[in-house]
């Protein structure tokens, strides 16, 4: 069955509905405080992750690090310490020379190869241990700000 049309039965289920298909597909009982619609989605998020799989580990990471931050200070700004947003470019001037780096959504861009960090691109720019946001000049903005 199409996705659209898996997601269409979804919106159409009764809440005793919504709570056997949750028994059916999660083995276990849903929370008995969820609402219509809070069932609703998540069973749609369900249909489309074994569809289409789900959020990759390090989305996964992310988030796990915002719900602690969350949960230790739920005033807290959620994004706060996350680094730069997929698209962003980083430029640094090191021995003469300008060093640009493209934020992925997966790791960093530097010269025509992937990086899983920014740590690995100031190695191979320098030749020596380096803190990959301290050497773009990520830690020291977070700090200023």
């Amino acid at each position: 069955m199409p996705v659209a049309d898996e997601l269409a039965v979804i919106e159409a289920m009764s809440i005793e509905e919504l709570r056997e298909r949750w028994r059916t597909t999660r083995n276990i009982d849903p929370p008995p405080s969820l609402s219509t619609r809070l069932l609703q989605s998540v069973l749609a998020y369900d249909v489309q992750v074994k569809r289409f799989g789900g959020l990759s580990q390090s989305a996964e990471r992310k988030l796990a690090r915002i719900a602690a931050r969350l949960e230790k200070d739920p005033n807290a700004a959620a994004l706060e310490d996350e680094g730069p947003a997929p698209g962003a470019r980083l430029v640094r001037e090191w021995g003469g020379k300008r060093h640009e780096v493209e934020v992925l959504n997966e790791g960093f861009a530097y010269r025509g190869k992937i990086y899983a960090s920014l740590s690995e691109i100031a190695r191979t720019i320098t030749g020596a241990r380096w803190s990959g946001p301290r050497f773009f000049g990520l830690k020291n903005r977070r700090k200023a700000a």
